[in-house]
């Protein structure tokens, strides 16, 4: 049975499930190299507590820094989503009040201008800026007395205008 450094490395420090963990126990009991690795590693790990608490590092103050500073990285990723999406939010409802054909009917009457853009009833077009493309406004007659109002813009350019 074949047990890999690293399979060796994690039942060492605690970090094996049961199924992993027994397969290296019994790897222990049939392979003599199994366990002089295992007695490897320890040698290695005392060396190396020994070595930090002589140099003044205390690895566990290292890993709780390491873990605040992901913390703080993961939360200021999740604020930075939100504050997108708190901003993109006027703009996607603004643009779901134009999607027109899925959209509730907006009532016309109503503005949140100085008052009422058009009363309910036949809709009279004041004046069209039509830019520098010629354009028209007309009243076509359909059936039962109703009238649409066209607006009409060519698709040629007009061109600048000369004085």
């Amino acid at each position: 049975m074949k047990v890999t450094d690293e399979a060796l490395m994690l039942f060492h420090d605690g970090e094996l499930d049961a199924e992993q963990a027994r397969a290296v126990r019994v790897g222990r009991l049939h392979h003599a190299d199994v366990t002089a690795r295992l007695e490897t590693l320890t040698t290695l790990g005392d060396a190396v507590r020994r070595w930090a608490a002589d140099t003044g590092v205390d690895a566990a103050a290292e890993r709780r820094t390491a873990e605040r500073r992901q913390g703080r990285r993961r939360l200021l990723g999740v604020g930075a989503t939100v504050l997108v999406a708190a901003l993109g939010l006027p703009f996607a409802l603004l643009s779901h009040g134009r999607a027109g054909a899925g959209s509730a009917p907006r009532d016309l009457a109503t503005s949140t201008r100085e008052g009422p853009l058009a009363a309910s009833g036949p809709v009279a077009v004041e004046t069209v800026d039509f830019g520098v493309r010629p354009g028209a406004v007309f009243l076509v007659e359909g059936e039962a007395q109703s009238e649409t109002t066209v607006i009409w813009l060519s698709d040629a350019s007009a061109g600048p205008k000369t004085l």
